[in-house]
């Protein structure tokens, strides 16, 4: 079993966090963009059993993979510093590995909670002025991860979002009682950077092949919705993994969807994988019994 171990380190304190994002989302995002990523310096990750050295790239994003079970947590450590750093988040920091045959992945914007990605101006009001505890869920996809929860079965999200909005999205998910689960967003970014983001076309498709090539065992429902490329990637991830995908859920956004989707939606049946273009009155009974009988 291997361990991914995985994060971004800030060069300034942001304690209180939590209390900044209920009071105030607007000012709480904008700082974001202003902080500083520990860019290009040595760390040292401690487990019980050994120290391993890395390197923060220019994002101040680090990732290490273990190639045992890290089971009793680990320290890091700014190299020749004697005091471990301090971990701020309040979402939980260690995901064990799984027993069960099945898990979910899922995209988090317009698939979990509202976030109006096809409206810019309305995207970025509501990231702004409305604090997460006043988000609105997606009543449907809930009901899945939930049941998916239920059966112990492992949870990813996997979304394009950079990193700093991870605090909002984690008071999300912990908000509106999702179940807890690794989130892969994309790298951290300052605010010159928001006009040029890199964030990589292939993220989130390279991110879920990771995933599926690490859980050869398991079969994998993808959710996600018809606002960006969650069709294309999907239908990609189950013409390359065809055994391991056991259904895609699509969650209608748009009144009428264009042609190029409309054609994607339709070449999944030459995959056998099973797709359910949902709208949030759907039924989910049937889906609920799906997964039970996975």
């Amino acid at each position: 079993t291997k361990t991914l171990i995985r994060g971004v380190i800030l060069d300034e304190d942001l304690t209180g966090q939590q209390h900044a994002i209920a009071k105030s989302p607007f000012a709480f995002v904008i700082r974001s963009y202003r902080k500083n990523p520990l860019s290009d310096t040595e760390i040292v990750l401690v487990t019980r059993s050994k120290k391993y050295p890395v390197r923060t790239d220019s994002r101040g994003s680090f990732s290490l993979e273990v190639d045992t079970p890290v089971k009793d947590g680990f320290d890091i450590y700014l190299k020749d510093s004697a005091d471990a750093l301090k971990v701020l988040q309040t979402y939980p920091v260690e995901f064990q590995h799984s027993d069960s045959d099945s898990g979910i992945i899922s995209d988090i914007d317009d698939t979990i909670l509202v976030s109006y990605t096809s409206s810019l101006l309305k995207r970025i009001r509501t990231l702004l002025f409305v604090s997460p505890a006043n988000r609105k869920s997606i009543g449907f996809t809930k009901q899945i991860l939930n049941q998916v929860a239920l059966k112990k079965g492992a949870v990813f999200y996997v979304s394009r979002s950079e990193s700093n909005l991870f605090p909002i999205l984690t008071s999300f998910i912990r908000k509106q009682q999702l179940p807890a689960g690794n989130l892969f967003l994309t790298p951290y970014v300052r605010s010159r950077q928001l006009f040029r983001p890199k964030k990589g076309k292939d993220f989130k498709e390279l991110t879920i092949r990771y995933i599926l090539n690490n859980s050869p065992e398991k079969k994998f429902i993808l959710m996600g919705d018809d606002t960006q490329q969650d069709i294309q990637v999907y239908l990609n991830i189950s013409k390359l993994y065809p055994q391991q995908i056991a259904k895609v859920y699509i969650r209608k956004t748009k009144k009428n969807l264009n042609t190029n989707k409309k054609e994607l939606l339709k070449k999944f049946k030459n995959t056998n994988t099973p797709v359910l273009y949902f709208s949030d009155t759907n039924d989910v009974y049937n889906e609920i019994q799906f997964i039970k009988n996975l």
